[in-house]
């Protein structure tokens, strides 16, 4: 709502001023516009299913917090050989390799994310 509002403000500013009042009232808006926009963005993706997730069963793990996809993203429990609560992030170490779970997209810490998980580390699967 709030990008409409500031879409319509920037149309008639276009088409009644001109000159550097003009401008200004376009910048203005354009400065209130961009963080409505992206706010919108992120809105749809996560209804598209980009969202941030971390989801957990029995079996295993899938971690999906990474924009870029930094670590591994899917483990089964016998793989996960420790974990690690580093700031912000969840070390899930899978051996050699490990996967990072960034818990601030979560609205987690690592600590309570990380005694949720932990029962699992290691356990055989059925």
């Amino acid at each position: 709502m709030g990008l409409g509002v500031v879409l319509v403000a920037a149309l008639l500013a276009a088409a009644l001023m001109v000159g550097s009042a003009a401008t200004f009232v376009l910048v203005l808006l354009a400065v209130v516009g961009v963080p409505l926009l992206g706010a919108v963005l992120t809105q749809v993706f996560r209804l598209l299913g980009w969202g941030a997730r971390f989801v957990h069963s029995p079996d295993g793990f899938e971690n999906h917090t990474s924009l870029f996809g930094v670590g591994r993203r899917s483990g089964t429990w016998p793989e996960v050989t420790g974990l690690k609560e580093v700031t912000d992030v969840l070390m899930i170490e899978l051996g050699d390799k490990r996967s990072l779970v960034d818990c601030r997209v979560l609205g987690r810490t690592p600590q309570s994310l990380g005694s949720e998980i932990r029962p699992y580390v290691g356990r055989k699967l059925s």
